[in-house]
């Protein structure tokens, strides 16, 4: 019984994000962007509807494997091969951890209008996340999810660096607030701006302290 529930378990799992890729690859298609050059801008802008409107979070992913398919590149999401053991190994974790990647998503973009890589959004992201994470599997399990999400041997080794760090202080923080509503999270986020604790490798709002 425990292993026919574990296989519908992965099977849905799979079946969810399965036709999350081919919608946001359908849905990218449909915005006939022809080259690399300002991809990213155009499909974060572009007009969603129910289906797709969590799309314009890969399109960092998308304009990389620009007309290319997903069917080429089953992969859609980049997982990394950790990632992969993970999610097979823990079905119901993976797919709660992916949501909340969402939420983290969700609540950065409260303060930053587009997510970007290496700067102030990226921060917001890794933190936030860290600390979502802990709150819902506690410290060790969030580390092993975050530690199998940055173990990819093709990723900067200081992009890697700033996400590492700024993932530990995400969860550094759990142990300060475990039950953080989105405002409080923001808050913490902005603290640890203010005090110059995160790590960021390109900040485009120094002059503002960190916020748009």
């Amino acid at each position: 019984m425990a292993s026919l529930r574990n296989f519908l378990i992965l099977t849905f799992f799979g079946l969810i994000i399965g036709q999350a890729a081919y919608s946001c690859d359908d849905w990218f298609k449909s915005l006939k962007i022809k080259n690399q050059k300002n991809c990213e801008s155009k499909c974060r802008i572009a007009q969603t509807d129910m289906a797709t409107y969590l799309c314009p979070q890969q399109c960092d992913i998308l304009c990389k494997n620009l007309n290319k398919s997903t069917e080429k590149d089953p992969n859609f999401y980049g997982l990394t091969d950790d990632e992969v053991k993970f999610c097979k190994a823990n079905p119901v974790t993976c797919a709660q951890a992916y949501k909340s990647s969402w939420e983290a998503e969700k609540i950065c973009l409260s303060l930053y209008i587009n997510s970007n890589t290496n700067d102030e959004s990226d921060a917001c992201r890794h933190y936030v996340w860290a600390h979502l994470l802990a709150e819902i599997f506690g410290k060790d399990t969030a580390r092993k999810i975050l530690e199998a999400h940055e173990n990819n041997p093709k990723q900067d080794i200081k992009e890697k660096a700033m996400d590492l760090h700024n993932n530990e202080l995400g969860l550094k923080d759990f142990k300060k607030d475990q039950n953080s509503t989105p405002d409080k999270l923001v808050d913490l986020f902005k603290q640890n701006l203010k005090n110059k604790n995160l790590k960021i490798i390109k900040p485009k709002y120094s002059n503002t302290g960190g916020l748009p």
